[in-house]
């Protein structure tokens, strides 16, 4: 049984691709896909020069000429991967700043040799603390959201939270080193079997970027296939997510404050996904977004931030009308 990791990358991020890769095959993998999504010139020459330390077969490298976006370019490298692997053989599928820890890759070798192929597993991210929580109380919602939540926002919740003068209590931490059932995860630190990956929906690349590992990984399910978080096998980011950068205004939002691109998939895929998914009484699903957007844009004018509050709208709407612009899976 062979290991090939698929990892994407882009822009000038060829230094954390070489720690990555490099952790990979120290650790045991067989084959390292790399899809370079239009990266500039000489970011692309550092990622050649990374195939150059290793043998000839064990990295391959394919590069677009633009960018295609996260979701193309995980489904291009999940194809290439197949072509190249039995079935009896598993993908590990990484963004290019998700280093392993010592001793990930045996342990997943490990599940996959005592597991059949209905089951995949997710890598335990360090940095994604909705994953350390749902570790700790094993509830979907922290995951999925609730039903009808605007982006996670629900009036009710917000209420509750503005009126209890009761402090929240620690959660405890459960003793927890085996694998435990997961609704969904990222495309970073997924594993499956080739024969799995088979089976399972491709990817939906007019998704683009954000929420299209989630869309991938819930629809599993359908297909017999059970997901699994593995706490054992942990992946540590080594570049920091733009959403936990600190503000320069007090009534900003991390959301006017990254770039545009992120912000415009961001809502729009997200409010697909649970339009399609989550929303059972739309009347309250709609209310929610009201008041979550009107408090966004109550933070948009004292932020001077207005312009970016009208691409958010615009993402929102762009969002709930997604099955009618797009052909979806």
């Amino acid at each position: 049984m062979k290991i090939t990791a698929v990892i994407v990358t882009y822009s000038n991020r060829a230094e954390y691709l070489s720690q990555v890769v490099g952790e990979c095959l120290s650790q045991g993998v067989d084959k390292v896909i790399i899809i370079d999504n239009g990266s500039p010139i000489d970011n692309q020459k550092q990622i050649k020069a990374i195939k150059t330390l290793y043998t000839e077969e064990r990295i391959v490298i394919h590069t677009n000429k633009k960018n295609e976006g996260s979701a193309p370019g995980f489904a291009l490298g999940i194809r290439m991967a197949i072509k190249q692997s039995n079935n009896d053989d598993w993908l590990l599928v990484l963004d290019d700043d998700n280093k392993l820890d010592t001793g990930a890759v045996s342990y997943l070798r490990s599940l996959a040799e005592d597991n059949t192929y209905n089951n995949a597993y997710c890598c335990l991210r360090s940095d994604r603390e909705h994953y350390i929580r749902y570790l700790e109380t094993h509830d979907k919602k922290i995951l999925l959201g609730a039903p009808n939540t605007f982006v996670y926002f629900s009036f009710t919740g917000f209420i509750k939270n503005k009126l209890s003068c009761e402090k929240q209590l620690p959660i405890l931490k459960r003793k927890n080193d085996e694998p435990i059932p997961c609704p969904c995860g990222p495309y970073g630190g997924l594993f499956m079997s080739v024969k799995a990956f088979k089976k399972a929906y491709s990817p939906n690349e007019l998704l683009y970027l954000y929420f299209d590992d989630t869309e991938f990984t819930f629809r599993l399910v359908d297909q017999n296939i059970k997901l699994w978080l593995a706490p054992q096998a942990r992946i540590f980011d080594i570049d920091k997510s733009w959403g936990n950068k600190k503000l320069s205004h007090k009534f900003s939002n991390q959301y006017f404050e990254t770039d545009e691109l992120r912000i415009k998939y961001f809502f729009r895929n997200r409010v697909y996904l649970e339009k399609k998914y989550f929303v059972t009484k739309k009347h309250v699903y709609v209310f929610n977004m009201v008041i979550y957007m009107a408090i966004l844009g109550v933070k948009a004018v004292l932020s001077g931030s207005i312009p970016r509050y009208r691409v958010i709208w615009k993402s929102v709407i762009d969002g709930w009308n997604f099955d009618k612009l797009n052909v979806t899976h």
